[in-house]
């Protein structure tokens, strides 16, 4: 990856299909020649009261969404000025699950603006790459994994927060950077 403008980033959801459910959490990194430059953390109100599974995995209630959410168009407008004129996307499992997540949200509340200039060569998957780094490849490894193999810490209590989530894959971005398996 060449120096310039990326943003790593991660969502929390209200299931797993990025047609059927919604965004409950964005949380991202922008950075400018591999130096942090500007972070966005918001909670995405929400219609229906979370399945108790959601809230399991999240640690995110509903009661948590009414006080600190924004409404999704307030939310949309606030992604879209945050990724504005960044074109390389990173995430752990971005291809399969970020990715069509934040597509079909501004899809959903598109005043124009899309992502449309984005290709897939343009978004970085920190599971692929984890995947050659397992032994035998064959593995998808998820973030905890990635992290032990590189020796970074992190807590099973924290994740599936993206604020956190998004932090430890930007820490296994960097590790990949600086050990060449990303070129810089």
């Amino acid at each position: 990856m060449k120096a310039g403008s990326f943003i790593v980033f991660d969502v929390e959801t209200t299931g797993f299909s990025p047609v059927k459910n919604e965004i409950i959490q964005f949380s991202g990194i922008k950075y400018q020649d591999y130096q942090k430059i500007d972070e966005l953390s918001i909670y995405i109100k929400q219609q229906k009261a979370l399945h108790p599974k959601i809230i399991e995995i999240t640690g995110i209630t509903d009661a948590v969404l009414d006080s600190m959410g924004v409404p999704p168009h307030a939310a949309y407008t606030m992604i879209m000025a945050f990724c504005d004129f960044c074109d390389i996307f990173v995430g752990h499992n971005i291809n399969t699950f970020d990715w069509p997540f934040l597509m079909n949200f501004c899809d959903k509340y598109n005043d124009g603006r899309i992502f449309s200039q984005v290709t897939a060569d343009k978004l970085i998957d920190t599971m692929k790459i984890g995947k050659a780094l397992m032994p035998g490849g064959k593995k998808w490894p998820k973030l905890s994994k990635l992290c032990e193999l590189l020796h970074l810490e992190f807590s099973e209590e924290k994740a599936h927060n993206a604020i956190y989530d998004v932090d430890r894959t930007s820490a296994c971005l960097m590790k990949l950077i600086e050990k060449r398996m990303v070129w810089a």
